[in-house]
């Protein structure tokens, strides 16, 4: 008899751990899914190696100091030029960093972001409410520790957010839809209907929003 108890216990145990690795975030706060070595490259041609990655809920450039995690801090960006990681590319502009997808006559770049969703608050009938409780956190704050951390905590979600902006000469316009986009190559715009309707583009989905970038600028 108490080896079967054991035995159930043990299943229930085993069960148990089970649905608490199912239930952890796998949702990360990065673009990058660990921190790499890369470079910041300053004005003036100077450049500085470090592990780095780009936090989507703070909007910062992290880097890795032994086992702390610091963001370059805004009296620094004024002296960044862009940012190198792997083979990414992050410009600064007007005190942000945007990934370069694509460079050419017309050049994508893509802002990334991810607003925070805390744990519901419970609403009737047993169900949960997240509308109060959405957290669009940006910043540094006392409290703001966990959101530099690669995983939130369980329980957390994440809502991805992307939007592209394009440059061509000095201006730099937003595009936040396929048919903002589709404004920006207005004597393309046959060559830009086929090509998304062929290749069923989605607009999230930044490959497929590079490859529309480059057979573009053809």
């Amino acid at each position: 008899m108490v080896k079967k108890l054991f035995s159930g216990l043990t299943l229930l145990f085993m069960f148990c751990i089970q649905l608490n690795a199912q239930q952890e975030n796998t949702q990360s706060n990065y673009v990058l899914p660990k921190f790499a070595e890369g470079y910041v490259m300053m004005k003036g041609g100077r450049t500085q190696q470090m592990l780095l990655n780009y936090n989507t809920v703070t909007e910062e450039m992290v880097f890795k100091r032994g086992e702390t995690l610091l963001a370059i801090g805004k009296e620094e960006l004024q002296e960044v030029e862009y940012v190198r990681i792997d083979d990414r590319t992050f410009v600064l502009v007007a005190g942000k960093f945007y990934e370069l997808l694509y460079e050419g006559e017309r050049s994508l770049y893509a802002e990334h972001k991810n607003i925070v969703i805390p744990p519901g608050n419970p609403a009737p009938y047993g169900g949960t409410s997240h509308v109060s409780s959405v957290d669009q956190y940006s910043g540094v704050s006392s409290t703001g520790s966990m959101y530099y951390k690669m995983y939130l905590p369980d329980g957390y979600k994440l809502k991805p957010s992307v939007s592209y902006f394009v440059k061509k000469g000095e201006s730099f316009s937003r595009a936040n839809s396929l048919n903002q986009l589709r404004r920006h190559y207005s004597d393309k715009r046959e060559a830009f209907d086929k090509y998304t309707k062929e290749n069923k583009v989605k607009f999230e989905n930044i490959l497929q929003m590079t490859q529309l970038a480059e057979f573009l600028d053809k």
